[in-house]
């Protein structure tokens, strides 16, 4: 059966691109005519889902690490990613209106040096209640729980009486993660 042109197929491809400039490396492994190299690819290809999207993610991250980039910046740009590169198209963006709405587009405000070293020296240790919930406001397929899970903090978060624990095992992420795994996967001992 042929697939249906949809304009996410754009999105995965706008998504594929992206993926190259973060990771340094593709996405999979193509020829000078863009086919897949190997019989591996393909098969990563026709059954993407949560396990290679995860695969992804990881390298993405790892390649954000290696180029100094904030914890913070590694979360925007994999969620940017994983919303990106989801498997059905209905859970994709649907326009380039929405992509541009993300958090990884968003202005970037002036920072002066001494606010820079600031947040760095603070690490995720430093990371505000406020901060965790704007970045739910313009993140995808995430939830605050999730966000301050992956980000180490704020703890009491987890300890709030208004955290339900619908959203401890919430599955709610991009790649069906909860924020236990999330804290565990982050070497957040605190949050486990």
């Amino acid at each position: 059966d042929f697939l249906k042109a949809h304009p996410t197929f754009d999105i995965w491809s706008f998504a594929v691109v992206l993926y190259r400039v973060i990771a340094h490396k593709p996405l999979l492994e193509a020829d000078d005519r863009d086919n897949l190299r190997s019989k591996r690819e393909l098969i990563t290809l026709a059954t993407w889902g949560p396990s290679a999207l995860c695969d992804a993610l990881t390298g993405a991250r790892a390649a954000l690490v290696a180029d100094g980039a904030n914890a913070m910046e590694r979360l925007i740009a994999c969620n940017l990613l994983g919303w990106c590169l989801q498997p059905h198209p209905k859970d994709r963006p649907q326009s380039c209106t929405e992509i541009l709405a993300h958090s990884f587009f968003a202005a970037m405000k002036e920072v002066s040096a001494a606010e820079v070293e600031k947040e760095e020296s603070a690490g995720a240790a430093g990371v505000t209640e406020a901060q965790v919930l704007e970045l739910s406001k313009g993140l995808k397929l995430t939830t605050r729980v999730h966000i301050a899970a992956e980000l180490g903090g704020p703890i009491f978060m987890f300890d709030n009486p208004n955290t339900t624990a619908d959203e401890l095992t919430s599955k709610h992420h991009c790649v069906g993660k909860t924020p236990l795994h999330l804290g565990a996967s982050g070497a957040h001992v605190e949050v486990v």
